[in-house]
């Protein structure tokens, strides 16, 4: 496993070289077992995660119309999903009104997505050829850092969050999905 994240984070810091950025509908459906559910690369993401309960609050997040414009726009991704631990520290009113706030779903979303197929070999490989961390452009033109810690990969920002990568390389029909249990954030977001 600790390999296997390593090669995850090695192809991430030169996706723009090598992360497919094309849709594979002829291809053979892959499926992976999670928890109560099973994702297929021939669903959406939201179509993969909707029955998740551990993603129930993302869910919401993606249902908003101009999430799911944005995502369905892109031809190939990889999206960091965050499971509802990861927004524990969020009350109520700060959940509520963040479902209401277009552009900071949008950002949000942004945030956790880059462009490209990056699986966690691809990362894992970049990791051992640089020696190190690698970063990654979201769709928000930002940088992700990934990094080693032990066992676990742990994704930054510059100053607004982290999350440790959980379960990686899910399918969904343009591109790839990691599970984390932290948010990010843009720079310039006041969460």
């Amino acid at each position: 496993m600790k390999y296997l994240l390593l090669a995850f984070l090695s192809l991430a810091c030169l996706q723009t070289g090598f992360g497919q950025k094309y849709t594979n509908t002829n291809g053979a459906e892959v499926t992976t077992e999670y928890k109560e559910a099973t994702f297929s690369s021939k669903k959406s993401l939201t179509e993969n995660l909707e029955n998740v309960q551990s993603f129930s609050f993302f869910m919401q997040v993606l249902a908003q119309p101009s999430v799911t414009d944005l995502l369905s726009n892109e031809e190939m991704v990889t999206v960091f999903v965050p499971t509802n631990a990861a927004f524990a520290s969020f009350s109520e009113e700060e959940k509520e009104a963040l479902l209401k706030d277009t552009q900071k779903l949008q950002e949000l979303v942004k945030q956790h997505t880059i462009p490209g197929r990056v699986d966690a070999y691809s990362i894992t490989y970049q990791m051992e050829k640089t020696g190190g961390a690698v970063q990654l452009k979201t769709l928000s033109n930002e940088t992700l850092n990934v990094r080693q810690d032990g066992d676990n990969l742990i994704i930054s920002t510059k100053d607004k969050g982290s999350a440790r990568v959980l379960d990686t390389d899910f399918y969904h029909k343009n591109g790839f999905f990691h599970i984390v249990d932290g948010t990010l954030f843009p720079s310039d977001s006041d969460k």
